[in-house]
């Protein structure tokens, strides 16, 4: 209906609005780029800034007036809507909890099948876009590594922690001097 009737519309001739060419889209280098004459933008003092956030503050509540507020609030829910709050808050919570603990064990795992342990978190993300009702994350794990070889620890590195020691083959320091030298990082 809205189509059919053009009786009321009002014909404007855009290129009568368009002006003709480039004009009226120059601007005067001499004023910066600014129009209006010439006239300079209106500039603040800081007393003239904080007198106006000021003005503004004073609309707003208090602290005291926002935390009773707040406390009206509390009181107006019913037991059933206090519940319910709760419920979602425990379940958030549990949702939480469940999740750090799958990616610990997803963690776990990785370094029981033997990848680097920079890499852990980038086999974690890549599993956990496989894993469906019939794939475990063991699984999901076990296929990125096989489709990514270069995740698994080469001989050199030891999967896992290292606990103590150098790691440099076992070799122990018998003279003191050596000892402390490569302790505080000086040259021989």
């Amino acid at each position: 209906m809205l189509i059919g009737n053009l009786d009321n519309v009002i014909k404007i001739n855009l290129q009568l609005l368009a002006g003709e060419g480039e004009e009226g889209n120059e601007q005067n280098p001499d004023d910066g780029g600014l129009e209006g004459g010439g006239e300079d933008p209106k500039t603040y003092t800081q007393e003239e800034l904080d007198a106006l956030l000021n003005d503004a503050k004073k609309d707003l509540p208090s602290e005291e007036d926002l935390a009773k507020f707040k406390e009206w609030q509390e009181n107006q829910k019913t037991d059933e809507q206090k519940k319910n709050e709760k419920l979602e808050a425990e379940a958030k919570a549990r949702k939480e909890a469940e999740a750090k603990v799958s990616t610990l064990e997803a963690k776990v795992s990785c370094l029981s099948k033997g990848v680097v342990t920079d890499s852990v978190d980038d086999v974690i993300t890549l599993a956990k876009g496989m894993v469906t009702d019939t794939l475990t994350i063991d699984k999901a794990i076990d296929k990125v590594l096989e489709k990514y070889p270069s995740f698994k620890a080469n001989g050199t590195e030891t999967p896992g922690f290292k606990i103590g020691g150098s790691g440099e083959n076992g070799n122990q320091q018998t003279d003191i001097n050596e000892a402390l030298a490569m302790a505080f990082g000086n040259k021989k």
